[in-house]
């Protein structure tokens, strides 16, 4: 999958351009780069250490609100300013979330009351790994649509598509409050809350593949693969961030094929 920050997880909003030129070089399979960077793959191992990262934000997350509660406070108002930023809420909601007094039906709009609170975020995750470590236990290789997958989460996890979409932000948000230094460490989390917040973004575009035998025949070690389909999803948000895009390559052919690709 691609960086925390990669295209796909964060909205552009309706920002103007930037003044800038972009090239690629060596673009002839952009398209291939981009279908890897939204694809995300998980296994038994990496759910076991993302897991281990939730205790560990756990411990880190009862350290901070005895040391500063209200470090915790500043990364939820952080948190709807970000939002605002993206383009995920109007300047008229971001004001309203920030007041001392959050009326219960503009949470439940804007953002899930879930995602509010760190620790509810946590044990939100929590179930999501749980989930994903039963939906690992195949015996032949499955596929499906991510509305399927959704479906499945929202009965088995009790997470709702909404929450979701907010995962991998709520994430990158928490790390930041608790001055995570060593983000390496933290990898596993992050590819599941990238998991989920592609699949919970995107209805189409995408599949979920679970392979048991991955490796070779026989040696059970299950994969699952969000697989990204489309290679426009990833390119969309840097065609409207950048005024000018350039690729460029000595074996780019047909041409007129881009352009159809990579919308």
């Amino acid at each position: 999958g691609g960086p925390p920050s990669g295209p796909g997880l964060r909205p552009m909003g309706q920002q103007e351009a930037e003044p800038s030129i972009l090239v690629f070089d060596e673009a002839h399979n952009i398209d291939d780069i981009c279908i890897e960077a939204l694809s995300v793959r998980l296994n038994r191992s990496r759910l076991d250490q993302a897991f281990g990262n939730l205790t560990r934000l756990s411990s880190e997350i009862e350290r901070v609100k005895g040391e500063d509660a209200s470090r915790l406070q500043e990364e939820y108002k952080r948190l709807v300013q970000g939002l605002q930023h993206a383009g995920q809420v109007d300047a008229q909601i971001a004001e309203r979330l920030q007041a001392p007094v959050l009326p219960d039906d503009l949470i439940n709009e804007a953002i899930p009351g879930n995602i509010r609170r760190a620790e509810h975020f946590v044990a939100l995750m929590r179930r999501l790994v749980n989930f994903l470590k039963r939906y690992l236990l195949v015996d032949r290789a499955q596929c499906e649509g991510p509305l399927s997958a959704v479906q499945k989460i929202e009965e088995e996890a009790e997470v709702d598509s909404k929450s979701l979409k907010f995962c991998h932000e709520r994430l990158r948000s928490l790390l930041n409050t608790l001055r995570v230094s060593n983000l390496d460490e933290f990898t596993p989390v992050t590819k599941v809350a990238d998991f989920v917040t592609l699949l919970g973004t995107y209805a189409q575009g995408f599949t979920v593949i679970t392979d048991p035998y991955p490796e070779a025949e026989g040696i059970y070690d299950p994969m699952l693969l969000l697989s990204c389909l489309d290679a426009s999803l990833a390119i969309r948000p840097v065609l409207k961030r950048y005024r000018s895009v350039i690729l460029t390559s000595g074996t780019m052919s047909p041409l007129e094929m881009y352009p159809k690709i990579l919308g």
